[in-house]
């Protein structure tokens, strides 16, 4: 019974966030997808800290919705790093099958490095220790090659999906409320 309200209040509230800090923004329906899309590419990208500052560049090079981008980044954060670095680990690794770069590191062992290094307790606490960095730049040299493919290879897919279904449901939901003055409806 508490599980099932705290599912309903979490839906509800993430509902919200969606329909007044994506749907009310004030541009055009394109510029809002291709924000969203740009800032999910750039979760699925492994460098950590600086997801904000791709999806930034790129928002402003294919002039799309910086605000919007800015919010769909945060689906990669402190909580749903190591699975969607485990995911892009597992495709670039996929792809690279016959080339393994680092072949004694199996996929089991690479998901617990990834948990280890980056715990929620070990990310607060050990952020701002040379230790820590050290030992992220040593795992990103192991895997890193087969980690920001996997994460380009999952970023477009996510991305163009991302897009379409932004761009269709902004569009139906403008159509549905007439009467907000959007000036963009395209």
């Amino acid at each position: 019974m508490v599980k099932r309200t705290l599912y309903r209040k979490y839906i509800r509230l993430i509902t919200r966030f969606v329909k007044f800090h994506i749907l009310h923004v004030d541009d055009s329906a394109h510029r809002i997808a291709l924000g969203v899309a740009i800032g999910l590419f750039c979760a699925c990208l492994p460098p950590i800290g600086i997801h904000i500052v791709i999806a930034l560049l790129l928002t402003l090079i294919l002039r799309a919705n910086k605000a919007t981008a800015m919010i769909a980044v945060w689906a990669n954060n402190p909580f749903t790093f190591v699975p969607i670095a485990v995911a892009c680990f597992l495709v670039g690794r996929a792809l690279f099958g016959i080339f393994v770069l680092n072949p004694e590191l199996t996929a089991a062992q690479v998901t617990e490095m990834l948990r280890h290094h980056l715990a929620i307790g070990n990310i607060f606490t050990e952020i701002f220790t040379a230790a820590f960095w050290n030992d992220i730049g040593t795992l990103f040299r192991q895997i890193g090659i087969e980690l920001t493919v996997g994460g380009v290879l999952l970023g477009i897919p996510t991305s163009v999906i991302s897009y379409f279904l932004t761009k269709k449901f902004i569009i139906h939901h403008r159509l549905k409320k007439p009467r907000r003055r959007y000036r963009h409806l395209d």
